[in-house]
């Protein structure tokens, strides 16, 4: 993060709680977006157009806060990241600092516990890095299309065994 004294950090401030674009900011100011959320989040600024709950577009009804199955241990998701080679399933970047997602490719948290209710492949698992896991979060229908028929057509449906 770049150093900031405190008389640009006031001119921050202002720029945005005057509702000063955040791009138009930063190239005023010549910080990165980073910086400039630093700053907000240091001073509690208020946010705007940070939408979130049910105003965000994201939002499905909650289920963030749904429980895992009893089956979805530490020891699974390893099982899952070494079938995978500590590399993503999607673009291949290796395992760093962070250990890869596990996703469950048909969205359901229970799906290694209640097999036989879903109408789906449940028994499917992938690992990911966190950006391709957040990715694949939007289009649903299509990420679990798509990797569904990966693991199927170039794994026989083995994922994580």
């Amino acid at each position: 993060m770049k150093k900031v004294n405190d008389d640009q950090i006031n001119k921050i401030c202002l720029d945005y709680l005057n509702g000063v674009r955040c791009l138009d900011i930063c190239k005023k100011r010549g910080i990165g977006k980073g910086t400039l959320h630093y700053y907000v989040n240091k001073y509690s600024l208020p946010k705007r157009g940070m939408k979130e709950g049910e105003n965000h577009p994201a939002w499905k009804g909650g289920i963030s806060k749904e429980p895992y199955c009893e089956l979805w241990t530490d020891e699974f998701r390893e099982r899952v990241r070494k079938f995978w080679g500590r590399r993503c399933g999607i673009s291949s970047e290796q395992e760093g600092d962070r250990k890869l997602a596990v996703h469950h490719v048909s969205y359901y948290k229970d799906a290694c516990c209640k097999v036989e209710e879903f109408n789906c492949a449940p028994n499917l698992f992938i690992a990911l890095t966190t950006g391709w896991n957040t990715k694949v979060n939007h289009n649903r229908q299509y990420w679990e299309e798509m990797l569904t028929n990966y693991i199927m057509i170039w794994f026989n449906g083995e994922c994580y065994l």
